[in-house]
């Protein structure tokens, strides 16, 4: 536009010049943003502050980034978001070769060599909920930081889809072994329930495992083009309300006393050492394993804590629906604004009070936490709750030719 002739602009060098530095602000020309010579522009570039390109994995053909976002996590809710399990495998050194199943013991893990960097862990990516119960808010701090590591661990050399499920059992059970004695010198009462999901980009197609464990529970996002969206849950509920668990306690023995067993509301947990003393076999550490492949169909997984869910899968079905709604008009808004705020004369011909509007409309409400607060909302009935009494996480995963994929991924990237 400013490098058209007079004639076909209609406008004096001079004028444009004007019209563009009062729009980007005063402080433009000591800014570089407008460079004027002989009353000429000659560079202009955004006055927006803009996302940097996202570094995506090597290879990844269908999923191009992962981003979680979650909503008012409660102090007994711990979130955890790993975009790549080989920074966390780098993190913990030889020690995370002490959580792997072969590894030495003693003295000889502390003397053996770091092991070697396991490639496929860079494109494995973990997200979820740690929920305490009975007290258990340290013990849900002290799994949110360990579980991970072990996971990561155990999951070295495992590229099938049934070693990997193994592997993600078998991690749950040594953090649960090891938080009971932790839990026992330190003096810590309670556990926690643990909801996981893990994106592994390796294969093709890319693959998703949820590990469930305790009252949490989590709903995947099906839409085919041109059809409504529909929730698919993952996994289930561990308690006394479920008929698989009601089962499985009727053959150890166990009954279940006001909706609690062994006087807690979930019927399988890591922690609560107490009641798996008092009880042995009633109270597990397993989690239920689910996994699926990822396909253009699947938006998005959204996990939330138990009290998210007293409407039951009716209430997983309506938020869903909710959630891929609002997601889709917030992808719309948010490219228009990407659109304004990246085309130099288009912002060039904006006040700068509009640019900043923009920013912050942006910044603010096109963006998943946004989202994700109006649902907290719509679950508490509607009410404006500075603290609800349960905490969601939103996990999206994009092909690589949705305009969103590269911004959301340098977004969690930052906020991570």
């Amino acid at each position: 536009w400013h490098k058209r002739d007079d004639a076909s602009t209609r406008l004096e060098p001079a004028a444009k010049r004007r019209m563009m530095v009062e729009a980007a602000g005063e402080r433009t020309a000591a800014g570089g943003l407008v460079a004027p010579r002989i009353n000429e522009v000659l560079e202009v570039s955004t006055a927006a502050a803009r996302r940097p390109q996202a570094q995506l994995p090597p290879g990844t053909s269908l999923v191009a980034g992962t981003a979680s976002v979650t909503t008012n996590p409660r102090p007994s809710t711990q979130l955890v978001c790993l975009h790549d399990l080989s920074q966390l495998l780098a993190a913990a050194g030889p020690s995370a070769a002490a959580a792997a199943p072969s590894a030495p013991s003693g003295a000889q893990a502390a003397s053996a060599p770091a092991p070697e960097p396991d490639p496929a862990a860079a494109r494995r990516s973990l997200f979820g909920l740690v929920e305490a119960h009975a007290g258990g808010e340290e013990c849900a701090a002290w799994v949110a930081s360990e579980l991970p590591r072990r996971l990561a661990a155990r999951l070295a050399d495992c590229s099938d889809s049934a070693a990997i499920k193994a592997a993600v059992r078998e991690a749950y059970e040594a953090c649960d072994a090891a938080l009971i004695a932790e839990a026992e010198a330190r003096g810590w009462g309670g556990g926690c329930g643990v909801g996981l999901l893990l994106v592994d980009t390796c294969p093709t197609p890319p693959r998703a495992y949820l590990a469930s464990l305790g009252a949490g529970r989590a709903f995947a996002c099906c839409k085919q083009d041109g059809q409504a969206a529909r929730a698919v849950p993952l996994g289930r509920p561990h308690s006394a309300a479920d008929a698989k668990e009601k089962g499985r306690l009727a053959k150890a023995g166990a009954t279940a006393s006001g909706g609690l067993v062994c006087g807690l509301p979930v019927s399988r947990s890591l922690g609560d050492g107490a009641a798996k003393r008092a009880a042995p076999g009633v109270l597990l550490p397993t989690p239920d394993v689910s996994s699926f492949d990822i396909s253009a169909a699947q938006r998005f997984v959204l996990l939330g804590s138990s009290g998210a869910w007293k409407g039951g899968a009716a209430a997983g079905e309506t938020a869903v629906q909710k959630l891929s709604a609002e997601l889709a008009r917030m992808d719309a808004r948010r490219n228009e604004i990407a659109a304004m705020l990246s085309d130099d004369s288009r912002l060039a011909l904006l006040a700068a009070g509009r640019v900043n509007a923009l920013q912050r409309e942006r910044d603010e409400r096109a963006c998943e936490g946004a989202v994700l607060a109006d649902l907290s909302r719509s679950l508490a009935g509607g009410k404006q709750l500075a603290d609800p009494p349960f905490a969601l996480l939103l996990v999206r995963t994009l092909p690589p030719d949705d305009r969103a994929a590269v911004a959301l991924h340098a977004a969690s990237t930052a906020a991570a």
